[in-house]
Formats: C-alpha cells, sequence, structure tokens
C-alpha cells in the first residue's frame, strides 16, 4: 500500500475522533445543564406551594388599593367642580406650554450656542 492512502486514512480517522471527542464533551455539557434546570424547578415548585397561602391575602391588598384610587379619583374630581377646572380649559393650557421650556414664554426664540472662543485644537463635540 502505497503513503498517500495510508496518510489519508489516518488523517480521516484521526478528525473523526476529534469530532466525536467534541461531540461527546456537548453531550455531557447539555447533561450538566439539564440536571441544574431539574434541581432549579425543583426549588420553583417548593416556592408556589409555600406562597398558594398569600393569594388570598394580594386580592385582599388590589382591592383595598383600588378603592384607595377610586377614593383620590372621586376627590379629585369634586376638587374640580368646585375651583371650576374643566377638561377644556386644562387642554387649553397644556396646548399652550406643550413644548416650551419650564420657565420659557412663547415670544423667546432658542439659541444656537457660540463657539468657544478658544484657539485650542480640541474641540469636545
Amino acid at each position: 500500500m502505497e503513503a498517500a492512502p495510508l496518510v489519508t486514512l489516518i488523517a480521516v480517522g484521526l478528525a473523526i475522533a476529534v469530532i466525536a471527542a467534541f461531540l461527546i464533551t456537548v453531550v455531557y455539557q447539555l447533561y450538566q445543564v439539564y440536571s441544574r434546570l431539574n434541581s432549579i424547578l425543583g426549588a420553583v415548585a417548593g416556592v408556589i406551594e409555600k406562597t398558594v397561602v398569600l393569594d388570598p391575602i394580594i386580592s385582599e391588598i388590589k382591592a383595598d388599593i383600588a378603592d384607595g384610587h377610586a377614593a383620590i379619583d372621586g376627590a379629585v374630581e369634586r376638587l374640580k367642580v368646585r375651583k371650576g377646572y374643566s377638561e377644556e380649559s386644562q387642554r387649553e393650557q397644556a396646548s399652550e406650554h406643550e413644548y416650551l421650556p419650564v420657565g420659557a414664554s412663547a415670544a423667546a426664540t432658542p439659541r444656537q450656542p457660540a463657539p468657544p472662543a478658544s484657539t485650542s485644537s480640541y474641540t469636545n463635540y
């Protein structure tokens, strides 16, 4: 047998061995991930079992918060009626000042900043 086919067979065998070793390593890593996920899921199931008793308490808290929101909304509406505010006047006020910065008036026009007077070649913008 000549040397070229023998070297080719050895190279192919070596390549197959390297690929097989890589795949075995991947399988081992996947097995470790699988076992860790099983242990995590077991802990999560335990937490779920322990927190089931909190459902009625959480529902009661949600109901109390909803009642508080309703009371605040009612108080705000009564205050608006008492002070004479209407939705139209609020929209007008909001549209007048919608795009102006705090403290600016509608007559003011924005100015571009002047470039630095320095003769240095370094600029930060």
